[in-house]
């Protein structure tokens, strides 16, 4: 795995801040007003795979993968100060999903009621209350709780990961 490197970063103006606060209120909540607010210094970083990080007072927050569309994605300690929906794993899927694997129904113990197909997730271990990884729903939490086997979150983020590194750039 290629490390990604900040390539270069800019501090963003109020209305810039406002702009992506915004997109973030409407997929992470009121919670990220606190994050965000007037006085914080936020820059924005390229990203050397062509995506891009949003640097909030010197702590690397979000990151959106290359590609359109993509949406920006907290790490995973910063995901737990908003209210995203999850799914809690038993112990034993814990090492796995910690180290990058998607996630399997029978590892499942709790299901987020307001999981819809496509959604972040946070993906908490069922012992700690911890979040261990960031995924995207595969289905939604109705088609989840039928199912019996298969793969139902992506994992597109967790402690150690190419974006994790990140952090050490700042």
């Amino acid at each position: 795995m290629v490390d990604i490197q900040i390539k270069q970063r800019t501090f963003l103006s109020h209305k810039a801040i406002k702009e992506i606060a915004s997109e973030l209120e409407g997929k992470y909540g009121k919670a990220i007003q606190e994050l965000l607010h007037r006085n914080v210094a936020i820059e924005e970083g390229d990203l050397s795979n062509d995506g891009k990080v949003l640097i909030i007072e010197k702590q690397v927050s979000f990151f959106k993968p290359p590609g359109k569309g993509k949406q920006w994605i907290p790490f995973r300690d910063i995901a737990e100060r908003f209210d995203i929906p999850q799914i809690v794993i038993d112990q034993p899927a814990v090492p796995y999903i910690a180290d990058g694997a998607d996630v399997m129904r029978p590892g499942i113990v709790e299901i987020d009621e307001r999981i819809k197909e496509g959604d972040l997730v946070a993906i908490v271990d069922e012992k700690n209350r911890i979040t261990l990884a960031i995924g995207k729903s595969k289905f939604d939490a109705t088609a989840m709780e039928a199912m019996d086997k298969g793969k139902v979150i992506k994992n597109i983020h967790h402690a150690g990961d190419r974006y994790w590194n990140l952090r050490s750039q700042v």
